[in-house]
């Protein structure tokens, strides 16, 4: 089992906020939703930053270093399970007779 997270309020957080233009990404004030505020400070609507945002990554430097190793570590965890079968209590189609893949057992 891995338990794992990123340091951030919201995975936006994770993305650099130069890649829009920003030099920081605006404080919320506790009690708004942290998006909604963004977008509020920043004078665009909540519907459709996401693509905004997303589109404005080109590379792994446009996205805080933090956010990327966490997301390493999980891939590193799941492909540790995948070359080693089992070991983490995961079985395959062949072990458990069959199904949809592999599946906690």
């Amino acid at each position: 089992m891995l338990i794992t997270g990123h340091p951030f309020v919201d995975v936006w957080a994770g993305i650099r906020p130069r890649t829009i233009g920003l030099d920081a990404w605006p404080n919320v004030p506790k009690g708004i939703p942290w998006k909604q505020g963004v977008c509020d400070a920043i004078g665009f609507e909540l519907d459709g930053f996401w693509p905004k945002l997303r589109n404005s990554v080109s590379s792994f430097a446009d996205l805080e270093s933090s956010l990327v190793g966490a997301v390493e570590q999980l891939i590193d965890f799941v492909a540790a399970e995948a070359q080693n079968p089992g070991v983490l209590g995961w079985v395959t189609e062949n072990e458990s007779g069959g199904g949809a893949g592999p599946h906690r057992h």
